[in-house]
């Protein structure tokens, strides 16, 4: 709806005017690739979509900001007069990779379920609460060692002696 005697007039570029457009376009991704991070950070969501922003993100955590603080580290590290002797700095980056939460789950589950990680060093890698009580770890019952000639001793079982069928001791 037009009022007031306003006329509909139909605008289009010119092929100068979209060309320009383009070439801006070009200067976003050669900045984002100069500052090596994705160009979705700089808001040109043309080739972006929901579903891989995530993992944008963790790339431009590891291909963008790791190297910086691996180069920095080593400087750091490296310098006898930036830190006393036996010290030594480490950024912990691990924050900003946690872009898939169903990933840290599942690499949580095997860490605890697999015996090399205790939950509570999960909830503390989350920021979670971790009382004492999650300081244990588990031992896969389904994989354990069992020597020829050695009976298999778990935490709570008693060695039986094979000839009288009784336990030891």
């Amino acid at each position: 709806m037009l009022s007031a005697g306003a006329k509909y007039e139909r605008i289009s570029l010119d092929a100068q005017s979209t060309q320009l457009i383009e070439s801006r376009q070009m200067g976003v991704t050669d900045v984002a690739r100069l500052l090596r991070i994705p160009p979705h950070k700089l808001y040109d969501l043309t080739r972006s979509t929901n579903n891989n922003i995530e993992s944008q993100n963790i790339d431009a955590v590891v291909d963008g900001i790791r190297p910086w603080l691996t180069r920095i580290e080593a400087w750091v590290n490296a310098d006898p007069h930036l830190l006393p002797a036996g010290n030594k700095i480490e950024f912990q980056i691990e924050g900003l990779l946690r872009g898939d939460s169903a990933a840290r789950a599942t690499f949580y589950s095997s860490g605890i379920t697999a015996g090399w990680m205790t939950p509570q060093k999960a909830a503390q890698l989350e920021n979670l609460p971790a009382p004492d009580e999650l300081d244990y770890y588990l031992r896969p019952l389904a994989m354990a060692v069992v020597r020829p000639g050695q009976p298999d001793l778990l935490p709570d079982a008693t060695p039986t002696d094979s000839t009288t069928g009784g336990t030891n001791g």
